[in-house]
């Protein structure tokens, strides 16, 4: 995970390094969403599910979990926020955080063993930190309200796993 971090940092700073040397004379806009959760329109079998949804979906019945607590954004605010995105002011740079809500891991169980008794999943899971993302201003420059929380995260992940584990 540190590996990854640190890629996405590396990353950035190159683009911010680009727009300070090159000036383009085009805006550049990057978009950080923290965990990406939701339906998985290029999955067509269960075995097929990886990524964070992999992690969401198997932890829901795991002794350790990849997350003590859930700080993520539903696939379809991402989108969103990409086509909002294109009618930005023109400036040389801007970058938005992308987040719903966090919510603890254990606030994630108690909503999915309500949600569907019968799963199996686990009932609960120690404590973690909780991150706080400041999305005021994707909210304000990219005109978001709400965002999709946890429960519809949860929710498309689950119910696309247990459709295809039928299938």
């Amino acid at each position: 995970m540190g590996q990854y971090a640190a890629s996405k940092l590396a990353s950035y700073t190159a683009t911010l390094d680009f727009v300070e040397t090159k000036k383009p004379h085009f805006s550049v806009v990057t978009l950080h969403p923290v965990f990406v959760f939701g339906r998985n329109l290029l999955q067509t079998t269960a075995d097929e599910i990886s990524g964070t949804n992999a992690a969401i979906f198997g932890g829901l019945y795991s002794d350790e979990p990849t997350f003590k607590h859930l700080s993520g954004v539903h696939v379809d605010d991402v989108a969103e926020a990409h086509i909002r995105a294109l009618s930005l002011a023109d400036k040389p740079i801007s970058s938005f955080l992308l987040a719903a809500k966090d919510r603890s891991w254990q606030e994630v169980l108690d909503f999915a063993n309500k949600k569907w008794p019968e799963a199996g999943f686990k009932k609960e899971v120690g404590k973690g930190d909780r991150w706080i993302v400041e999305t005021k201003r994707a909210e304000k420059e990219l005109g978001f309200g709400e965002w999709k929380e946890m429960e519809e995260q949860v929710t498309d992940v689950v119910e696309q796993q247990f459709a295809l584990r039928k299938a």
